[in-house]
């Protein structure tokens, strides 16, 4: 299944609809490659006007997509996470709400993934 990077997705949670999609950003330094990459999930709920951004960073022991894993994997030694999933989305969505996103909140809420993995990982086992 062909998944574009960006793409709105619905995701229903009892009868409130959200929209999520997946993004990957990086730097292309001037010796060519890439560096910095990272993986962001955008949250929203349908009509409002705030967003989450939760962002998983590469570095030692974190793995993004960088050319060896593919789009949307996240992860440590411990395991991984397809961020492609609706699972995963829902299990974001629900760990951003319990740290108090406000969907009408007019600024977003960054959060780092990673301090989110473990949690959304128990809830998507």
């Amino acid at each position: 299944m062909s998944r574009r990077s960006g793409k709105s997705r619905r995701l229903l949670v009892g009868g409130t609809a959200y929209r999520w999609s997946v993004r990957h950003r990086h730097r292309v330094p001037d010796a060519g490659g890439y560096e910095g990459c990272t993986e962001a999930v955008m949250l929203r709920r349908d009509g409002a006007r705030g967003a989450a951004c939760v962002s998983f960073a590469g570095g030692p022991g974190r793995y993004v997509p960088d050319g060896i894993v593919h789009s949307g994997a996240v992860g440590t030694d411990e395991g991984f996470l397809n961020l492609h999933e609706p699972g995963t989305a829902r299990a974001l969505l629900d760990e951003a709400l319990s740290r108090g996103w406000d969907p009408d909140a007019p600024s977003p809420l960054l959060l780092d993934g990673w301090t989110l993995f473990t949690a959304v990982r128990a809830r998507t086992a």
